[in-house]
């Protein structure tokens, strides 16, 4: 289903939900005007109706809230990103890294996101097949920023003991989700440029 669908649909299904109680108010105000009696519902009749009420406020408002990010979110994602520079290449020797900042989050969301960019050491590379990688430098466990060990061969998260291998795989501890690759591109001047969110581009 497409976003003008889903907002169809999830306008018809706050409109109902709020058409409903105002239904039931105006019956209720109506028969008193006119000096009727309106029928005192049982406590247990009251408080379901006061429920159903409440619960479709509420879906109404997580409807709305669900397709408001959505959009949002498919917005930011139509965005193309430009080039960031992160470092050159003779600044960085093998085994060491350097944080830098994206301004969307992998989600594509917006906000300043910290990543890291690695030189790894040459037995490294030549098993990866590439001399620099990057990825977010967020831990996927509770969100503390990550280190690059060279004595160890991963990267780690001293918050929590989490690591990550130097493919950005979660190998060990409570980190549920591999970190985000970043794209990157050297230059033929020796520029170390992220383009972006692997798989957002």
């Amino acid at each position: 289903m497409d976003l003008a669908a889903e907002i169809l649909w999830g306008a018809a299904a706050a409109g109902l939900a709020f058409l409903g109680i105002l239904v039931y108010l105006a019956i209720h105000r109506r028969i008193a005007a006119r000096g009727g009696v309106v029928p005192e519902p049982d406590p247990l009749r009251r408080l379901a109706l006061k429920l159903a009420a409440y619960a479709s406020v509420l879906v109404a408002v997580g409807q709305g809230w669900d397709l408001l990010y959505g959009y949002l979110t498919s917005v930011v994602g139509r965005v193309r990103l430009e080039p960031v520079r992160v470092a050159r290449v003779d600044e960085l020797g093998p085994g060491q890294f350097v944080y830098f900042t994206l301004p969307v989050h992998p989600d594509m969301t917006p906000g300043d996101h910290q990543c890291m960019l690695i030189r790894l050491e040459p037995e490294e590379a030549a098993s990866l097949g590439e001399e620099f990688v990057a990825y977010s430098a967020v831990c996927t466990h509770l969100g503390c920023i990550v280190q690059y060990k060279p004595d160890q061969d991963d990267i780690y998260c001293p918050c929590h003991a989490g690591i990550f291998d130097l493919s950005g795989k979660n190998v060990s501890g409570p980190p549920p989700r591999p970190l985000p690759r970043v794209e990157i591109e050297v230059t033929e001047d020796g520029e170390v440029i992220a383009l972006g969110w692997a798989g957002e581009r």
